[in-house]
């Protein structure tokens, strides 16, 4: 038993690092001017957040893992738009481009 709470204390720590880094890179977040940075930290943020939810649902700590689960959701969300504005941007430089070298 003594071996079982050994362990538990560990994961329940680990899980809390998780969370403190991902909050951390969350903050870090950059505009979209930054973007391969800002893109790398909100991809470090979610993994981990989902690595946290993992460490939290397995030792039975529901709450916790739900709300890593919330911020992991968000955090996605964020990530996409950011990945989706980014593709928009550079679609456009790509038509400008084009309208520029094109003949008249």
């Amino acid at each position: 038993r003594l071996q079982e709470a050994r362990e538990k204390r560990r994961v329940q720590e680990e899980a809390r690092k998780n969370l403190q880094d991902a909050r951390s890179y969350v903050s870090q977040r950059c505009d979209m001017e930054d973007y391969p940075f800002s893109r790398l930290m909100l991809k470090e943020a979610t993994d981990c957040f989902r690595t946290s939810q993992e460490l939290f649902s397995s030792f039975g700590d529901a709450q916790s893992a739900a709300s890593c689960r919330m911020q992991l959701t968000a955090t996605t969300v964020q990530l996409e738009k950011q990945v989706r504005a980014h593709e928009l941007l550079m679609e456009g430089v790509q038509l400008r481009k084009e309208r520029i070298r094109a003949p008249v």
